[in-house]
């Protein structure tokens, strides 16, 4: 999150992109309570970032806790990894829920890492109390029990869409990545939008075989680490 990307550091890029958001009372960063996050804290707060910190490895936790502190109905997840989280979509999902009140919206037809996640406080209090993992990453499984929570999908349009593009940063090759694109649209204070940075990318797939190679071993990783979860009974 403090890692250089074009001159400002990744936090700063995601809480510029995700500012530009019109519907949300408040952005927050959620992280832990560990020693290790006390710089990342600092600098969100530098950036005039609300902080919560809670529990390490429970993420469900952590954030049902943040959504109690800031008395929300709904949160909108954004990934710290996720630096092209696109804004117009978390305005669709808090539109959504206010239309539909489902407990967990999706986004489909995005890039990979580019889609925010809905998860109301009812929903998200719910899980978990029915839960029987500590370790809650790869938190969308827990959602994924039919009956546990109402679902509701906000579809993209066509422009954003692009199979093949990995926007998340988890290896070296995804900062490369990312530091190819911001350079390519860097102009002025405002974030390129999702369609300029899916333009590129259908122009350039340069850009895109930057990290495309890691794509196998994320999910091999995940599915590795993240096996389907199993929830008390109601």
């Amino acid at each position: 999150m403090l890692a250089n990307l074009g001159g400002a550091t990744v936090l700063e890029r995601l809480v510029k992109r995700v500012s530009q958001a019109k519907r949300p009372d408040v952005v927050v960063l959620a992280t832990t309570r560990e020693p290790e996050d006390d710089e990342l804290t600092a600098a969100a707060e530098a950036l005039g970032l609300s902080v919560f910190r809670g529990s390490t490895h429970d993420v469900l936790v952590r954030w049902r806790d943040a959504a109690t502190a800031y008395d929300a109905d709904l949160l909108v997840n954004c990934d710290g990894d996720d630096v092209f989280c696109d804004p117009p979509h978390i305005d669709r999902i808090i539109e959504t829920y206010e239309q539909t009140g489902a407990e967990y919206i999706v986004c489909a037809g995005l890039p990979f890492g580019a889609a925010p996640t809905g998860i109301a406080a009812s929903g998200l209090e719910r899980v978990c109390e029915r839960k029987l993992e500590e370790n809650t990453e790869g938190q969308g499984r827990f959602f994924a029990a039919p009956g546990i929570v109402s679902k509701a999908e906000v579809t993209a349009p066509p422009e954003l869409g692009h199979p093949t593009a990995r926007m998340t940063l988890d290896y070296p090759e995804d900062l490369e990545f990312f530091s190819a694109v911001v350079s390519e649209l860097e102009s002025g204070d405002e974030p390129p939008s999702l369609e300029q940075i899916v333009a590129l990318l259908r122009a350039r797939p340069d850009i895109v075989a930057i990290n495309s190679g890691v794509q196998e071993r994320y999910w091999e990783r995940f599915n590795a680490l993240y096996q389907p979860v199993q929830l008390k009974s109601a």
